[in-house]
């Protein structure tokens, strides 16, 4: 299935070894045409934390990548 293959390559991503001096991994997944809204809402990727970027969240996901969650991994 598409979105199975999704996930497997986006665990591959989070599962690489972190560069020295690296805590967590983010990747930045950028939709432009949201052909694959439906697809994210739904994934569960274990020890990452899922966000999806509004016009109202921009302060509050800049403060959780900077301050607050900086030991997890985020896919954005």
């Amino acid at each position: 299935m598409f979105s199975d293959n999704i996930k497997t390559r986006l665990m591959e991503r989070f599962n690489a070894p972190l560069p020295d001096f690296r805590k967590r991994h983010i990747v930045f997944w950028h939709d432009e045409n949201a052909e694959f809204a439906d697809i994210v809402s739904d994934l569960a990727l274990p020890g990452v934390t899922v966000i999806k970027l509004t016009n109202s969240n921009n302060f509050a996901v800049k403060k959780l990548l900077t301050v607050d969650g900086l030991s997890g991994n985020h896919l954005v």
